[in-house]
C-alpha cells in the first residue's frame, strides 16, 4: 500500500496523497516504538517527515502536514512552534491551537506567553458554535488563569474578566440557567443547555452543571414514560460527560447517591442509549459492572477508537492483559494521531505482560 501510495504521489502530489502516505509511515514509527524497534522507528519517521516536507513545499495551505511536522519535531521546542503556527495560520483547529499553546507554555518567555494568551483567544474566536467553541472557550480562560499564575504581568489587568463577559454574552448565560432550573417547561432546549453549562464549568464553575443534571434527572424520574424522557436522560447524561479541560464533571468521586439510583432507574425504564451507558460506566465504582457497560458499548459501536480504548483500559486496570491488548489495538487502529500517545503507553505495557507471561 505504501509503495503504492509513494507511486501515486510522483504521478500526482496531491496534498490529500501525500497526507495520507505521511500518517501512514507516521503510524508505522508508532508501531514500531511500541515494540521497542528503534531503528525502523526513527527510519520510519524521517520518511514520514519528508513526505510532510514535500507536502508543504507544494501546498503551503496544508495544514494537517504543518501540524504533523509539529508533532514530528516535538522535540526541537522552536522547531515545533515554527511548525504549528503555520498549521494555525492556515486555518486548523483549536486543537491544533491548543498544540501550539502548550508549546509557548514550554517556551516560557514573556513574548510566547503573551502569545500563547492571544491563541487561546483566537481559538475561541474561530471555534465554530457548540461543544468546541465552548471546550475552547474554558481552554482560553484556563490559559489566562495559567499564564497569571505562573507568569505574573504578562495578562494584561481585566483581560480574562473581559473575556468572561464576552463568553457569558455569547452563550446566552442568563437563557441558560434559567432553562436549568425548569428542564421540563423546556425539554427541547436541555441538550444544548446542558451541554452548554458543562463545557462551560471551566469558565462559569461546576455549580450550574451539577445543578441542570439533578433538576434533568429528577424530571425523567418523576415521568419515564413521558414523550420527552429520552431527551431528557441523554441531556443529563451527556452532561455527565462534558469534560471542558480534561476528564469528566461527574466521577466517582463526585458523584451522588441519588445520581447513581437515578442512572440504574434509566436502564430499567429501558432509557439506555449510549450517551447513557457512557455515563453509567464513567461512575461506577463496581469494576465488574463497569466492564460489562463499556462491553455493551463497544458491541453497539465497534468502530469507534474511544470506546474500544475505555474498554481495554477496563481490561488493563483488572490486569486481564490479553483481553486488554486486544481493544487496545485496535483503538490505535480506529483513532487519529493526536490520539495514539495516550493508548501507545498502555499498549506498550499490555505487550510487555503478555510477553512477559506467555
Amino acid at each position: 500500500m505504501i509503495t503504492e501510495l509513494r507511486i501515486q504521489q510522483r504521478v500526482t502530489p496531491t496534498t490529500a496523497i501525500g497526507e495520507t502516505l505521511g500518517l501512514a509511515l507516521y503510524r508505522l514509527a508508532d508501531m514500531a516504538s511500541i515494540e521497542g524497534k528503534r531503528d525502523s522507528e526513527a527510519t520510519y519517521r524521517a520518511i514520514a517527515r519528508q513526505v510532510f516536507l514535500d507536502v508543504v513545499s507544494n501546498d503551503q495551505s496544508a495544514g494537517g502536514a504543518f501540524a504533523m511536522l509539529s508533532v514530528i519535531d516535538h522535540e526541537s521546542i522552536s522547531d515545533s512552534i515554527a511548525w504549528a503556527r503555520k498549521a494555525v495560520a492556515v486555518g486548523q483547529s483549536w486543537i491544533v491551537m491548543r498544540g501550539l499553546v502548550s508549546r509557548l507554555f514550554e517556551m516560557g518567555t514573556p513574548q510566547a506567553i503573551s502569545e500563547a494568551t492571544e491563541v487561546a483567544k483566537s481559538a475561541y474566536s474561530n471555534a465554530e458554535p457548540g461543544r468546541d467553541k465552548w471546550r475552547s472557550a474554558a481552554y482560553a480562560y484556563g490559559t489566562y488563569q495559567m499564564a497569571s499564575l505562573r507568569f505574573p504581568g504578562t495578562v494584561a489587568p481585566g483581560a480574562a474578566d473581559e473575556f468572561v463577559s464576552r463568553v457569558r454574552q455569547d452563550s446566552n448565560w442568563d437563557i441558560v440557567s434559567r432553562a436549568l432550573d425548569e428542564p421540563a417547561r423546556q425539554p427541547a432546549a436541555m441538550p444544548d443547555a446542558l451541554e452548554t453549562a458543562c463545557q462551560l464549568a471551566g469558565v462559569f464553575g461546576d455549580e450550574p452543571c451539577m445543578r441542570g443534571i439533578e433538576a434533568t434527572m429528577q424530571a425523567v424520574i418523576s415521568d419515564p414514560d413521558s414523550p420527552d424522557a429520552q431527551i431528557l436522560a441523554d441531556a443529563a447524561a451527556f452532561g455527565m460527560m462534558a469534560a471542558p479541560r480534561g476528564g469528566n464533571i461527574v466521577t466517582p468521586d463526585t458523584i451522588t447517591p441519588t445520581l447513581v439510583t437515578w442512572l440504574n432507574q434509566l436502564l430499567s425504564s429501558q432509557l439506555d442509549t449510549l450517551t447513557v451507558l457512557e455515563a453509567i460506566a464513567t461512575v461506577s465504582l463496581d469494576r465488574d459492572r463497569r466492564r460489562e457497560i463499556r462491553r455493551e458499548i463497544v458491541s453497539r459501536n465497534p468502530n469507534s477508537g474511544q470506546a474500544r480504548f475505555e474498554l481495554g483500559k477496563v481490561y488493563y486496570d483488572q490486569r486481564r492483559w490479553a483481553e486488554a491488548l486486544v481493544q487496545l489495538e485496535v483503538a490505535r487502529e480506529l483513532s487519529p494521531p493526536e490520539d495514539q500517545m495516550r493508548i501507545r503507553s498502555y499498549l506498550r505495557q499490555a505487550q510487555y505482560e503478555v510477553g512477559d507471561h506467555n
